[in-house]
């Protein structure tokens, strides 16, 4: 099967380069198939000139379909060519070996996983290759499995409220998600995105104090 990752984007082709260019950066990029799914606006054809000069493919749904179908769509798509798929939106910049983090965690989390993470906002003084488990769902920056997509998360998907809807799920099932206790994604969304009323709001709920950089790259993960 093939490494399939998504990336979404609608009105932020500045933020939409950064993603790009940090995930050209990241170990084992060329082995992925990249698709970015851009939801129709005035920018598309911007964000599809960006990704197109990075050889990443592009799909265009025919008609606008807002974060949470669109997430869905990114999802769909992947699991169209692997049985395990990671999915980026236009704010969530990878650390150098984040797709190997996913990698590695998706092969080595236990059965009452839903989703892996590579956020987490206070890494404090944590080893770097330390990763941990707890009853959360975070969405910037993440990858799940064919079977808990199709059994669980797919079919009680909230396109309204999409992250909620996933954090509903996780909550009914009492399972969880692993994630890198330095983060692997530093969220950059601080203007025009769907769940982010201000800069101040930003800086204190999605800014990560501590992301993991090239000095930080991991081989062996130990579970704290």
């Amino acid at each position: 099967m093939k490494k399939t990752l998504t990336i979404s984007g609608y009105n932020r082709p500045d933020y939409f380069q950064r993603v790009i260019t940090a995930l050209s950066f990241c170990d084992g990029a060329s082995e992925y198939a990249v698709t970015a799914v851009l939801d129709p606006s005035e920018w598309t054809d911007q964000l599809a000139y960006i990704a197109k000069i990075h050889g990443i493919g592009v799909h265009i749904p025919a008609q606008h379909l807002g974060c949470g179908a669109a997430i869905r769509y990114c999802m769909q798509l992947g699991f169209e060519a692997s049985d395990y798929h990671i999915h980026l939106e236009d704010d969530t910049v990878p650390s150098p070996d984040a797709l190997r983090w996913f990698e590695w965690a998706g092969r080595n989390a236990s059965p009452m996983t839903l989703t892996v993470s590579g956020y987490n906002q206070h890494g404090g003084e944590a080893e770097a290759n330390f990763c941990g488990y707890r009853k959360w769902f975070t969405p910037w920056g993440w990858a799940t499995w064919r079977d808990a997509w199709e059994k669980h998360l797919q079919p009680a998907w909230d396109t309204a409220f999409w992250d909620g809807g996933v954090q509903r799920i996780r909550d009914n099932l009492s399972m969880g998600e692993v994630f890198p206790r330095v983060s692997r994604i530093q969220n950059i969304g601080a203007t025009r995105g769907t769940f982010c009323p201000s800069e101040d709001f930003h800086r204190e709920n999605h800014h990560a104090t501590r992301v993991a950089g090239p000095q930080d790259k991991t081989e062996r993960w130990i579970w704290m």
